[in-house]
């Protein structure tokens, strides 16, 4: 993928490599219902080898529009993004067994679906 001028955050298990020009800074999206996400903000003129399970895709977020990913499709996310980790599917008992990411704001998801 090609950042161009732009800023992207990506999940750090889907960065592979990226170019000596590209700056980068690890963070992390807290949670109380999942394990920390991980992240690796680049910006920066260059390229970035991202290791997916299927073809890279995006999908507009809008202020209006929120958009929930499940944390196994998730890659990561350019623009004005807001993340929170959210429960996708809980038990009976109300403990959460599957886990999505929400992204509210102006952007983009980026998101990967495995090949079947």
């Amino acid at each position: 993928m090609d950042l161009g001028e732009d800023s992207a955050y990506f999940r750090d298990e889907n960065v592979f490599a990226f170019e000596e020009p590209v700056m980068f800074e690890n963070g992390r999206v807290p949670s109380d219902i999942a394990p920390d996400l991980d992240l690796v903000h680049l910006r920066g003129q260059g390229q970035v080898l991202l290791s997916l399970p299927g073809p890279l895709r995006s999908v507009a977020v809008r202020l209006e529009a929120p958009v929930t990913v499940p944390l196994t499709h998730l890659v990561g996310w350019q623009g004005n993004l807001t993340p929170r980790v959210v429960p996708l599917l809980k038990s009976a008992s109300g403990e959460s067994l599957r886990t999505a990411v929400e992204l509210g704001g102006e952007g983009f998801a980026l998101i990967a679906l495995g090949v079947r």
